[in-house]
């Protein structure tokens, strides 16, 4: 996606922590709105891997926090609207 194909966007991002207020305002944008999933970026660089499931005694793959976008275009011409959502807090 460029930016050229969004006018004048604004963009919010939310992560989990203190009460998933964040991920929950912007999940309710996105169902209000309608926002239409645009994009996961890969994150597998990002992170260590700090456990292991263990299923039927067998260790499963380990699965990495998703990052996704979404867009909504304003159908009044004014500003589009991009949420950005991260499973997890980034490391620090």
């Amino acid at each position: 996606m460029s930016k050229a194909e969004l006018k004048d966007p604004i963009l919010i991002a939310a992560w989990p922590g203190m009460g998933n207020v964040a991920l929950t305002a912007c999940y309710y944008l996105i169902s209000s709105l309608k926002m239409e999933f645009r994009a996961e970026y890969a994150t597998g660089d990002l992170y260590d891997v700090d456990h292991v499931a263990v299923e039927g005694g067998l260790a499963q793959p380990f699965r990495y926090p998703k990052n996704q976008f979404f867009v909504w275009r304003n159908p009044d011409g004014g500003s589009d609207l991009l949420i950005f959502i991260g499973e997890a807090q980034p490391p620090q």
